[in-house]
């Protein structure tokens, strides 16, 4: 009796083991399974921080340069007398803009005929090194035409003067500098001395900065700045779509109608007109 029941142990070791190895390579497997999922998973997310991480840094030297740039502006403004030779005019005017694209100030006018003159930052003249921005582009500028420093003598400034510039619905803006970015693929003239070469589609062709309602790279895919502003450049509100707008302008969501028609079917001041009108009254 004793052989049987040893055989028939072995047997049943055998029959049990066979089972318990299978279920040792399925938990393996499920291993392996679970741990390429998370390699995986902390691959995108890593890659996606490292993204995050780049515009930030791209972003942080841009505005340090901007910064830069600005102080160097006001420098300039404060210490103007100090730097003619002649102190027959007072503190505030702000240098021309670079036309030409070699670090100097070009001759912009001697009176006030339009509201802003605009090129590159004359970064020698503020005694700057070459600045770019994180797209390594140099700096724009624009001055408000009756804070240029080629204006007669008599001309002056004091803190009651108004800047001709207006940005975001807000006018009295005596300078503005700009940092390009780099280029959408329409933008295939820059870098230039040219403006219009750094606006896109319509804005190009006409000379007209305001977005088309089909200017799909840049509707509804802007930064989000509520906290500063909630006006576009023509003082309409934003966002008007699902986000705001790249730029300063906000593109009306739905064009605008006739006086009276209400529900805009080309038709003025018709039944479903007036109904709509007294439903929104009675709500």
């Amino acid at each position: 009796m004793a052989g049987p029941l040893l055989r028939s142990h072995g047997v049943a070791a055998s029959m049990y083991g066979r089972p318990r190895f299978a279920a040792r390579q399925n938990g393996a497997a499920m291993l392996l399974l679970l741990l390429a999922l998370l390699l995986g998973s902390s691959y995108m997310l890593l890659t996606r921080l490292n993204g995050y991480t780049r515009n930030n840094v791209r972003e942080t030297r841009t505005q340090l340069t901007l910064n830069e740039a600005k102080q160097a502006l006001l420098g300039y403004a404060m210490n103007y007398p100090e730097l003619r030779s002649s102190a027959s005019k007072g503190p505030g005017f702000l240098p021309c803009p670079d036309t030409d694209d070699d670090g100097l100030p070009d001759n912009c006018g001697y009176t006030v005929t339009t509201t802003a003159r605009e090129g590159r930052l004359p970064f020698r003249i503020l005694g700057l090194k070459d600045l770019r921005e994180s797209g390594g582009e140099r700096l724009w500028y624009a001055v408000s035409d009756n804070f240029k420093n080629t204006l007669s003598n008599s001309s002056v400034i004091n803190s009651e003067t108004p800047g001709l510039i207006s940005a975001d619905g807000s006018g009295d803006i005596v300078a503005v500098i700009l940092a390009p970015g780099a280029p959408v693929a329409a933008q295939t003239a820059r870098p230039s001395n040219n403006a219009a070469d750094y606006l896109e589609d319509v804005n190009a062709a006409g000379g007209d900065f305001h977005l088309e309602s089909d200017d799909t790279c840049a509707l509804n895919l802007g930064l989000n700045q509520s906290s500063i502003t909630t006006h576009d450049i023509d003082g309409d509100s934003r966002p008007q779509g699902a986000g705001w707008d790249i730029g300063a302008d906000e593109v009306a969501e739905g064009g605008s109608c006739a006086v009276g028609d209400v529900d805009c079917n080309g038709t003025a001041a018709e039944s479903a007109d007036i109904q709509i009108v007294v439903n929104v009254r009675l709500e």
